[in-house]
């Protein structure tokens, strides 16, 4: 599990983007793992809230991954299938 905290009062704007005053929240965990150290998988999920620029902000990520280690072949070949989803706003 992890928190993460952005505190930012820099008032500067690059490209014209304000992204300040702004205070956003993360809590988030992941979890990874591997049987036989073949099958490998990892799991992550992470919400965010908070305000940038006075408005608030809410929003989310996941991602899956599973995995295959197969030790048996030369040089030890890893594939991962992974899925990834993140939320975001279509006027940002």
């Amino acid at each position: 599990l992890y928190y993460l905290m952005l505190d930012n009062a820099n008032r500067l704007a690059p490209q014209g983007v304000r992204l300040a005053p702004s205070t956003v929240n993360t809590l988030g965990g992941r979890y990874a793992g591997d049987r036989d150290g073949e099958l490998l998988w990892d799991v992550e999920g992470a919400i965010q809230l908070g305000t940038v620029d006075r408005q608030s902000l809410v929003a989310g990520m996941f991602t899956a991954g599973l995995g295959y280690h197969d030790k048996g072949w030369a040089w030890n070949p890893t594939v991962w299938a992974y899925y990834d989803y993140a939320s975001g706003d279509n006027a940002p």
